[in-house]
């Protein structure tokens, strides 16, 4: 059971970060996508999943 919960929570992650990462795309604007998903919220150099800022 754990691991089909761990994997939806998995399938569900990437679909919202996919669908973030098309939208910068199409606003041009992946380069600030990227920059701020991999600084992070706080500017603290971890990547914006690990503060669950993902949605």
């Amino acid at each position: 059971m754990a691991a089909r919960l761990n994997t939806w929570h998995n399938l569900a992650y990437y679909q919202r970060l996919m669908r973030r990462v098309r939208a910068a795309i199409q606003a041009s604007d992946y380069a600030a996508f990227m920059r701020d998903f991999f600084v992070g919220p706080e500017g603290q150099g971890t990547p914006q999943a690990a503060h669950g800022g993902y949605g």
